[in-house]
């Protein structure tokens, strides 16, 4: 039946309501499960994306990168699934240069003048001044020395970043490494569960 101009009209919209419901409640669920293997994904993979971040501005060694803590800092609910939400901790002092690059390796001849040079920053060698000598101490691997005065003592280990100043640093850009990792992991789960 044709309206006139001015009337108006009622339309009834009818529709069976259950299944797509169903339907919405289950993809809900499937995302929830997306969502919860790329948190399990950032849990085992953040720390490797984090080292090559770092390891790509300054010159320390993987090992440094071990000596973390993962927590659960509360869940998110998606669905029917618990989504833990993860959190990487790094903690430590002001590294000495043992963890960096440093020359010479080994022990210079006694009585032999010599220069102690580091790289820290990658592609940067600094040369570390005509006070820096190399030294055994016990057990401890050769390490290079600052003396304070022009006299024989007192001297100090030569100290640098520590380790949470070299993730956070602008250098490291630690978020441009992470992010687009988590999204190719959130997506390769999306194709896997929701469908």
């Amino acid at each position: 039946m044709m309206s006139k101009p001015g009337q108006a009209i009622a339309l009834d919209f009818k529709m069976d309501t259950k299944k797509p419901v169903k339907g919405l409640l289950g993809l809900q669920d499937d995302i929830g499960k997306a969502a919860k293997a790329t948190a399990q994904d950032f849990r085992k993979r953040a720390p490797a994306w984090v080292s090559k971040a770092v390891r790509h501005a300054y010159t320390l060694k993987k090992d440094e990168f071990e000596k973390r803590s993962i927590k659960v800092k509360g869940t998110k609910k998606m669905g029917n699934i618990d989504v833990p939400n993860y959190e990487i901790i790094w903690k430590g002092k002001r590294l000495s240069l043992v963890h960096y690059r440093f020359t010479p390796t080994e022990m210079p001849e006694p009585r032999k003048k010599y220069r102690v040079t580091a790289t820290i920053i990658l592609k940067r060698k600094v040369n570390l001044g005509r006070r820096t000598f190399l030294q055994n101490v016990k057990k401890a691997p050769l390490m290079p020395w600052r003396r304070l005065a022009d006299t024989r003592y007192p001297i100090v280990p030569i100290k640098t970043l520590a380790l949470p100043q070299a993730i956070t640093s602008d250098r490291a850009d630690v978020e441009h490494v992470v992010l687009p990792n988590i999204e190719k992991r959130l997506e390769n789960n999306m194709k896997r569960f929701v469908k």
